[in-house]
């Protein structure tokens, strides 16, 4: 059974989904250069030439196999991600385009290098149109805060926003 679904004129979701695919991102070439340059000392990504043990191994058992898989897929997910963030380095902005699914949620089309990636793919993203944020817009210093607080970890990222920024302002 399928069921046609109807857009409004006004469209809050519609208008959301459109604000969020207009924005520019650019590849950050300070952060970029800085992993390629200081994997060896911090190990951001796995080498392109590293070898897992067990690829040498002739029979493994099922977990070894799993693991393997494990390693490689994510091998290659970091080096595609390198591999983008290298051929889009120079342009000035791109976009990342979300789908909406039938709960609401938002994913970014795009597989690999995109804000809901892994943190190499966040950190290699940068908006390519920056806004000021002034000391005085309490509403988006908070949010800031909150930003901060979830990527901080220790389950803060779960606690009310109210939580989240008492913490910052305690702990800074």
């Amino acid at each position: 059974m399928s069921s046609n679904s109807t857009l409004l004129e006004r469209n809050d979701i519609s208008d959301m989904v459109n604000k969020i695919n207009s924005v520019a991102f650019k590849i950050n070439g300070n952060v970029l250069d800085f992993i390629l340059l200081n994997n060896d000392k911090y190990g951001f990504f796995t080498g392109a030439n590293y070898i897992h043990p067990l690829s040498f191994k002739e029979k493994l058992i099922l977990s070894e196999q799993s693991e393997l898989e494990s390693f490689n897929s994510i091998k290659n997910l970091e080096l595609n991600i390198l591999g983008l963030a290298t051929i889009f380095r120079e342009v000035p902005c791109f976009y990342l385009p979300v789908r909406l699914d039938y709960r609401g949620r938002l994913y970014c089309v795009t597989e690999y290098l995109n804000y809901q990636g892994i943190e190499l793919a966040k950190g290699l993203l940068q908006f390519s149109i920056g806004e000021k944020v002034s000391l005085s817009d309490d509403f988006a210093i908070n949010y800031l805060k909150i930003f901060g607080a979830n990527c901080f970890g220790n389950n803060l990222e779960k606690q009310s926003f109210k939580n989240r920024i008492a913490w910052v302002d305690n702990n800074l």
